[in-house]
């Protein structure tokens, strides 16, 4: 299956959505990463608090991202399956 450029905006071929968007956070992942707001942030911490997790808990990380979400409550539970 080939990925063609959607029809024309404004007189401009508009990108696939995948491909900018995998270029666009491509070019800042490090820093996001590594961001102390995002890596250990207070977020985390009230997240959780709200998910109360067990030994016994699956968890599934939908859009993880760099996955702190995931690193997070992987101590807690049986398993976390991370998806990007």
């Amino acid at each position: 299956m080939a990925i063609r450029a959607a029809p024309c905006f404004n007189g401009h071929a508009m990108e696939p959505t995948k491909e900018r968007t995998a270029r666009q956070f491509g070019e800042r992942a490090s820093a996001y990463a590594a961001s102390p707001g995002h890596a250990r942030g207070a977020d985390l911490e009230i997240m959780l608090r709200f998910l109360e997790p067990r030994p016994t808990m699956h968890v599934l990380d939908i859009a993880t991202g760099p996955g702190h979400s995931a690193a997070a409550v992987a101590p807690f539970v049986r398993d976390v399956v991370a998806v990007d």
